[in-house]
């Protein structure tokens, strides 16, 4: 009988956390991706020259509604090395405006803003926002069922007339997640709890920010990371005892 040793076994169990047990998914355990929106005047840039990281831009011009353009991301890159996911981002319901800066500074930074992985958020990040008088939802597309994801947006804006509208994370699931936004409020970063996909490969991000003026929504940022799932870390942990077994039995048989 073919003999099978504590390396081949831990291996194994480990594939999952080493991106290797998917090789049809891009965006694996510990995989970032963020996106902001960036003004069509000044172009888009896909790295921010300060940090290194490899950010998602869709260009729009101030005032256009993207309540035609379905898709606003097709194929969001990761954050790390700029390569390609699949995962998309789009306009799923609703519509919305884009508010852009000119190019400078359009607004007050929050200096306070930061994403648990990719740190504090570029001004030329923050100057941007889309926002909308209706209750509109996002969906992200592409995602993998058998793991979980962290969603964190930032929503802020110079306009105190303002209203706080809830977010919330896949409507009408029951992993259903509700945060209430205020854009005058920092920090203005806002982050779900981690959250299963839909069932079908995606995550939804609704806001209610119907009736107009000041209720309206905004959006200058996102964030999304694929967290390990509880099953995973148990899978580890049995991994590494197995391995401890064998190499101790092995070392056992030596002695």
């Amino acid at each position: 009988m073919k003999k099978f040793s504590s390396h081949v076994l831990l291996s194994a169990f480990c594939m999952p956390l080493l991106g290797i047990r998917l090789a049809n998914a891009a965006l694996l355990v510990g995989d970032t991706i963020v996106a902001d929106f960036t003004n069509s005047s000044t172009g888009a840039s896909t790295t921010f020259a300060a940090t290194g990281e490899y950010w998602n831009d869709y260009a729009v011009t101030s005032g256009t509604s993207i309540s035609g353009s379905d898709v606003l991301f097709a194929d969001l890159v990761r954050v790390t090395d700029g390569n390609s996911t699949g995962v998309t981002f789009s306009r799923s319901s609703g519509s919305g405006n884009a508010g852009i800066g000119s190019g400078t500074i359009g607004q007050p930074i929050d200096n306070s803003a930061s994403f648990l992985v990719t740190g504090a958020i570029p001004l030329t990040a923050q100057q941007d926002v889309i926002y909308s008088n209706s209750t509109i939802t996002f969906s992200f597309g592409g995602l993998d069922d058998s793991l979980t994801y962290r969603v964190s947006i930032q929503s802020w804006t110079d306009d105190s007339a303002r209203n706080a509208n809830d977010w919330v994370l896949n409507s009408g699931l029951g992993s259903e997640q509700a945060i209430s936004v205020d854009p005058n409020n920092t920090p203005s970063v806002y982050t779900f709890n981690v959250s299963p996909t839909n069932g079908s490969g995606g995550i939804t991000l609704t806001s209610s920010g119907g009736g107009g003026g000041g209720n309206a929504m905004h959006i200058n940022a996102f964030e999304v990371t694929v967290i390990p799932e509880p099953s995973t870390f148990a899978l580890f942990g049995i991994a590494g005892c197995l391995a401890f077994c064998f190499g101790r039995r092995r070392c056992d048989r030596k002695e």
